[in-house]
């Protein structure tokens, strides 16, 4: 069984006061989308009435950190061989079409220009999170190889997001 190294490296358990023991992962995505938060609260982007591109985006990343953290946090507690590995790539499968979906609120926001010292490290961490989650020859190790596999860091340039 091949799985994403990055899940499965060491620690898979972070105690972390706002949401508790959790997956690093899942602690990443949760301190994006807290961060986009508190920029749209403070950019006074924040809407009751009709929901902004900032809103959706802050939306979408939140929901895409919420459906796979029941199989990354259970990670935190019990060992690779007790856990459905199918359920954890089917989790992670679902989450990306949120998170390809909270990219594209991005880019409107980019083009709105809203956020604008917040974008590039809200782009960033969107597509690092994507990176992490998606399967590749550059990120797929077996099982008993993974402790030893280091996942390369995300360059943006290489992936052409940079002008």
């Amino acid at each position: 069984m091949f799985v994403a190294s990055l899940l499965f490296e060491r620690p898979r358990r972070i105690d972390d006061p706002a949401p508790g023991i959790c997956h690093p992962l899942y602690k990443r995505a949760f301190d994006l989308g807290s961060a986009m938060h508190a920029a749209i609260k403070a950019a006074g982007l924040e809407s009751t009435t009709k929901p902004s591109c900032a809103d959706d985006m802050e939306f979408k990343t939140h929901c895409a950190t919420a459906k796979p953290a029941d199989a990354l946090n259970g990670l935190a507690y019990r060992d690779m061989d007790t856990m459905g590995n199918g359920f954890l790539v089917a989790t992670l499968k679902r989450s990306l079409g949120l998170l390809h979906e909270a990219i594209d609120a991005h880019q409107m926001v980019v083009d709105a220009g809203l956020l604008p010292g917040h974008s590039d490290r809200f782009r960033d961490e969107l597509f690092a999170i994507r990176q992490a989650t998606l399967p590749s020859p550059m990120n797929i190790v077996s099982s008993a190889e993974s402790a030893a596999h280091r996942q390369p860091e995300v360059n943006p340039a290489r992936l052409g997001l940079t002008s």
